[in-house]
Parts: C-alpha cells; structure tokens; sequence
C-alpha cells in the first residue's frame, strides 16, 4: 500500500511516518509539509492512500483530497475531533486524531485495506463529497473567527486569535506574541495574515516586512524622523512601524 503523509509540523510528520514504517505491507512514497506540496507529490507518485492534515499552509486537506480523490483515498489528520467524528463517521471517511496511536492507526490501516479491495470506483469520491459538504462550513467557522491551532512538540492546541497581541518572522517562522507566552510556528507572516483575517475584520494590520500587530491591542503610534514611527501596545511592547506600511495602518484605523 503506497501512501502519501501531509502534516506541516515536522515532528507530528515524524512520528507519524515512524509508526507506518513497522506495519507491514506499506511503502510511504512521499512526505509534504503543506497542501500545494502535497497536490504536486501525489500528481507525481499517485499514492493508494493519502493522509492529509486538515489544517495546513496553502491548501487545505480537503482541497488535496477533492483534487485526488480519483486516485487515492484519503484519511484526514486533526487534533479537532469536533471536525470530523460526525461528517467523517456518517460518510464512512477515515480520520486520524491528534496526538497519534498506534492502536487507531492500526485499525485506520485496516479499513483503508478492505475498501482498496472491495470499493467500486466512484465510491470514495461520493462519499468524500457528501461528508465535505459538512464538514468544509463547520472547519472554516472555527478556523476563521475565533481561534488559532498552536503547533507544539507533536502537540496541538487552539487559542484565541484576539490573545495574540503581534507577530514577527524569524527565517520560515513566526513567533506569536499572546498572554504571557511567545509560540514560534512554521508558517509565513503572509500565512497567518490570510488565516487571521479570512473573516473580513482585519484585526492584524502589517506594520513592517517582518511584524504585524493585532489593531484590539494598539495603544498610540509615535512618529520617528526617518519617516518611520513606533507603535506601543497595551501591554507596552513596542513595535517598528515602517514608512512604508504606514499609511495603510492608518487607513486601518479610519484616518
């Protein structure tokens, strides 16, 4: 069985690459660390089987899986269980919960073997876009509005996007500044503007090429002679507003 990983966490990817690596009669063909990777390995290898984060940078795992159905059957990846027990379970679509185990990996494995013997072609793709249809408004209300899914260890929890005060890059990162923390995520500032903002309210602003600042948490800007000027938050962090993204800030604040 020749099956194709896509999870944008390393060490979730790791792992899970590990645990398919002892069973028997699977061959991993390919790894992706997000879903426009993942559509060009699985055009290129055409795997039998696909698991397929459903959160992931580019497109998401229910965009691979519509765009590969005709190929491969696909086995979604959350740490949301929300997400997936009722349209997946309904539909007959595998999903596999965060953190992973052995145990549920096992029996995924067996269920994706019998329909890879026994489906008639089509059957996947139908039932792939009935349990869609369900679930694709249901991901996108809990992914746009109100949360975030910090990626950690292996580990994934989601929290509120209006805790996250600013952000800056750091090579293919971004560090989040939230609470009392800092979370450094593989993703692109470019990336989580677009995750943050899907809403339409433009709650994060970008200030300069390498930061952003969430506007609930903007105190006062204060202007440098370089033409610049220096942004205090709430919580007196302050951040570098660059000339250059200045006058759209300000459009963003109505002046």
């Amino acid at each position: 069985m020749r099956i194709l990983i896509a999870e944008d966490e390393p060490a979730a990817r790791r792992k899970l690459a590990r645990l398919l690596s002892t069973e028997p009669g699977v061959v991993l063909v390919a790894e992706a660390e997000n879903g426009d990777h993942a559509l060009e390995l699985a055009t290129t290898f055409r795997p039998e089987v696909s698991f397929l984060d459903i959160q992931m940078p580019g497109l998401s795992g229910l965009e691979v899986a519509q765009r590969i159905s005709a190929f491969s059957l696909a086995v979604f990846i959350t740490a949301f269980s929300e997400h997936a027990t009722q349209a997946f379970d309904l539909n007959a679509v595998d999903y596999l919960l965060k953190p992973y185990a052995r145990d549920r990996l096992r029996a995924t494995l067996d269920r994706v073997r019998q329909r890879l013997i026994t489906e008639m072609p089509g059957e996947q793709q139908r039932r792939l876009a009935l349990a869609l249809a369900l679930i694709k408004p249901a991901v996108a209300s809990s992914h746009d509005m109100r949360f975030f899914a910090l990626r950690e260890n292996g580990q994934t929890k989601p929290i509120l996007l209006d805790s996250v005060r600013w952000i800056e890059t750091e090579d293919n990162y971004c560090r989040l500044h939230f609470d009392r923390e800092t979370s450094l995520q593989r993703m692109t500032l470019i990336q989580f503007l677009h995750h943050a903002n899907l809403s339409g309210a433009n709650r994060f602003v970008r200030v300069h090429r390498s930061s952003a600042v969430n506007m609930q948490h903007l105190q006062n800007i204060s202007p440098l002679t370089n033409g610049d000027a220096l942004i205090t938050l709430k919580s007196g962090e302050q951040v570098r507003l660059s000339r250059r993204y200045r006058q759209a800030l300000l459009a963003s604040m109505g002046r």
